[in-house]
């Protein structure tokens, strides 16, 4: 029988050093390794060209230069792959560009530059096109996903999807161009 006691105590201890294992692991995953939101700032959005025609034919091209500033808040760094940003005037979509590839470090930050040109045959047959023209503003909105993998610690990796969405307000004729960004990140 008394052969039976180092074996309890040896069970006791391992069961506490699991509990208090798990314990640990959970307080650092809700202070320190919970995901969080990266933060999407338009350092730079502007008009790099617009042409505007009425006469003989309706003609109109519109290129943006975006340069986007993400920063990323959590412990673990981002690396995505290729992708897309799709551009919509009012629900429809006018315009594509590449978003390439890249890797945001752990609490650092990523610059991400395109140029958008707005296809002006989906443009100017909106029927809000005109009346936006007179009120003398274009109202944009910019959606782009990204996928890619998580690495913490460069041990742990999973995958991620970022997504943001960017409302853009273009004053014209060659004003200033104001936008508003938010993300979100799905693990």
């Amino acid at each position: 029988m008394a052969s039976k006691r180092p074996l309890k105590i040896c069970c006791g201890v391992t069961f506490l050093l699991i509990l208090l294992l798990g314990i640990t692991l959970v307080i650092l995953y809700f202070t320190l390794l919970k995901p969080k939101q990266p933060k999407v700032e338009a350092r730079a959005v502007t008009l790099e060209n617009i042409e505007f025609g009425l006469f003989p034919v309706v003609n109109l091209n519109v290129t943006l230069g975006l340069v986007l500033l993400i920063r990323n808040p959590n412990v673990a760094s981002f690396k995505f792959s290729n992708s897309t940003a799709f551009a919509y005037y009012r629900g429809v979509e006018v315009a594509q560009s590449p978003v390439p590839e890249g890797r945001i470090a752990a609490r650092g930050s990523h610059m991400v530059s395109t140029r958008v040109v707005i296809v002006a045959d989906k443009l100017v047959t909106n029927p809000n096109f005109f009346g936006d023209i007179l009120k003398g503003s274009l109202f944009f909105t910019s959606i782009s996903e990204v996928s890619g993998k998580v690495g913490l610690f460069g041990i742990v990796k999973f995958r991620a999807m970022s997504s943001t969405s960017c409302e853009i307000t273009v004053v014209l004729p060659g004003g200033p161009v104001n936008s508003t960004c938010n993300s979100a990140v799905k693990f």
